[in-house]
């Protein structure tokens, strides 16, 4: 098993976000199209 992500409360509008590589951050956007998941 690998761990990909954390979760935190941190931003006060409840917007996702991720960190980047260079220390930045960037708010992941909604998904496109079907809002289902991927199993394959």
């Amino acid at each position: 098993m690998t761990i990909i992500g954390s979760t935190t409360r941190t931003d006060p509008h409840h917007f996702v976000q991720m960190q980047t590589r260079f220390g930045g951050r960037r708010i992941v956007d909604w998904l496109s199209g079907e809002q289902l998941p991927r199993i394959c």
